[in-house]
């Protein structure tokens, strides 16, 4: 633009002091315009007005993912009480109890002449009373027991130094007499303190001055009463007080069909009255220390071998 107002003016005419006032005055009109043409900085930011719109999102990255590790092709250890053929786990109170396949069943006669000499299963772990058991000398029992698909049968010699046994029924457990405890589904509540449906209590009298045997099944509730099908024989073995006792107990009262390998829980108790012509329950001893009436847990296992 400078350059078109300059050639315009020395168009016009020669140089000289005109020329130059000329030229100068075209130089101050041309700063003039330059300077109209450029705008002034800012002296202060103005602060630019708030539009209402929501604030810009924080961007979240998604996490780093944390590495895979394959699982290692381990099998879980196997239940340290059930061994191969085993249908069952094990209690851990006292020692496991086998219970015979008898491929013939023996003569219910309280003789034992079809049972292993001597008896291999002790009766001697006091439960009940102990001030009143001085021990072996007092009562102890020992036993076989075995099985078949038809019934579960026992033979047991109980060593007393008095017999005395005046009651029947229910009340038999007050004199001489045996009991059989019988969980019957030990793996299904092996963990249940309370007495189930599944849990037996079945009471075996010798009698008295060869008065015939008897059984009594105190539980389960809904069965208690005088079981019957039970095959029972008992004897006076001449030691001191002490008898013999045979029963073959058919696996309809348990509702069970028996296999090899089936556990079982199980406690076998012995009841001591040594106080001719009174019924009471002095002692008790039994297979297992822990036993306690009410709990299946405190009693130990009975395995039916193959």
């Amino acid at each position: 633009m400078v350059g078109c107002l300059a050639a315009a003016t020395l168009a016009c005419g020669a140089g000289g002091p005109d020329v130059d006032a000329t030229v100068n005055a075209v130089s101050t009109a041309v700063q003039s315009t330059l300077i109209a043409m450029t705008p002034d900085a800012p002296a202060t930011a103005t602060a630019q007005p708030t539009l209402g719109l929501p604030p810009s999102p924080t961007a979240t990255l998604p996490p780093t993912p944390t590495q895979f590790v394959p699982p290692t092709n381990t099998l879980p250890a196997p239940d340290p009480t059930v061994t191969p053929g085993a249908t069952g786990p094990e209690r851990p109170n006292g020692a496991l109890i086998h219970a015979a396949r008898l491929t013939t069943a023996p003569t219910i006669d309280a003789q034992g002449g079809d049972w292993p000499s001597p008896l291999p299963v002790a009766i001697d772990q006091n439960v009940f009373k102990p001030a009143n058991w001085s021990g072996a000398a007092d009562q102890i029992g020992h036993f076989a027991i075995g099985w078949d698909a038809n019934s579960l049968y026992l033979f047991v010699i109980v060593n007393d130094e008095l017999h005395v046994q005046i009651q029947h029924g229910e009340l038999l457990y007050q004199g001489d007499s045996l009991e059989l405890q019988l969980d019957t589904d030990l793996a299904g509540d092996f963990d249940t303190r309370t007495l189930s449906p599944d849990d037996y209590q079945l009471g075996l009298s010798p009698g008295q001055d060869s008065a015939s045997p008897e059984a009594y099944l105190w539980n389960p509730a809904g069965q208690r009463g005088t079981p019957t099908g039970l095959i029972l024989a008992s004897r006076a073995t001449g030691d001191q007080g002490g008898y013999a006792l045979e029963v073959a107990i058919p696996w309809s009262l348990y509702g069970l069909t028996p296999t090899g390998g089936l556990r079982l829980g199980f406690a076998l108790n012995s009841s001591d009255d040594d106080q001719p012509g009174v019924a009471v329950q002095e002692s008790m001893i039994s297979t297992v220390s822990t036993r306690t009436l009410t709990d299946p847990t405190t009693w130990g296992t009975l395995q039916l071998d193959p």
